[in-house]
Formats: C-alpha cells, sequence, structure tokens
C-alpha cells in the first residue's frame, strides 16, 4: 500500500511496478481513487472494487477495452452478519477491544484524523 499523497508516491510505485500492478484494490469508495486505480493496473490486470462508490461514477470503458483489464466487484461484508451477530451475542468475541477510541459528533474532522493512526482500528463516533 502507498500513500497517494506522499510527495513521492510516483516514484514509490515506479520502482515497485514500473509497469503496472497485477491487482489494484479500490477501497476507499472515491471516484478519484477509482480513477487513480486504472491508472496504476498493468495491461492484463485486474481491477477489483471493494469501496462502496455513488451510482453514476464514470468507469473508463476504452481504458477497460485497450488495456484488457478485468474490473470486478466484491461485497466484503456478503454473508457474514449473522455469524458475526452469533459471535457477540454469545460472547466468544468481545468487539470493545477493537474500538481504539471513542469521539463525540462534533468532533468528527479530529475522529477522521484520528483514524489514521498507525495504532488505531476504530475510532467510534458517538452522539454525545
Amino acid at each position: 500500500a502507498f500513500d497517494p499523497l506522499a510527495d513521492d508516491f510516483s516514484q514509490q510505485v515506479a520502482t515497485h511496478a514500473p509497469d503496472g500492478f497485477e491487482v489494484v484494490f479500490e477501497a476507499s469508495g472515491v471516484a478519484a481513487a477509482l480513477d487513480q486505480a486504472f491508472q496504476l493496473a498493468a495491461s492484463g490486470s485486474t481491477v477489483v472494487q471493494v469501496g462502496t462508490l455513488n451510482n453514476g461514477i464514470a468507469v473508463p470503458i476504452n481504458t477497460l477495452l485497450t488495456r484488457e483489464i478485468q474490473y470486478i466487484g466484491s461485497w466484503r461484508f456478503a454473508n457474514v452478519f449473522d455469524r458475526v451477530l452469533d459471535l457477540i451475542s454469545s460472547g466468544t468475541i468481545d468487539i470493545r477491544a477493537l474500538i481504539s477510541q471513542k469521539m463525540p459528533f462534533s468532533e468528527l474532522p479530529a475522529a477522521i484524523k484520528a483514524a489514521t493512526g498507525a495504532d488505531v482500528i476504530k475510532v467510534q463516533i458517538e452522539n454525545l
């Protein structure tokens, strides 16, 4: 994974994958990130859409065709909700350990920044 905002982002990518990556995951659900995923994908590679995008997002069809890129979706939570709820309600797993920090909605910008920390799993927003 690379930080797309890093000053040397292009250099990092070129060093690791000068011809592009064989598989690129778009997990943010941001249109600009999807555009970047297609730019980073090698010819004949696969772009996997994990992040939920709004309807009406443009997909570069000509890029898919001319570079023979596969574009597939992956619904990351399919068929797991019932099992996870059973595990939580039975006490088999304690999800409280996954919450790194709780912050009120009034501090949303600070909470989003805190969520990017290296040791953070989940910043929970509460309406306090």
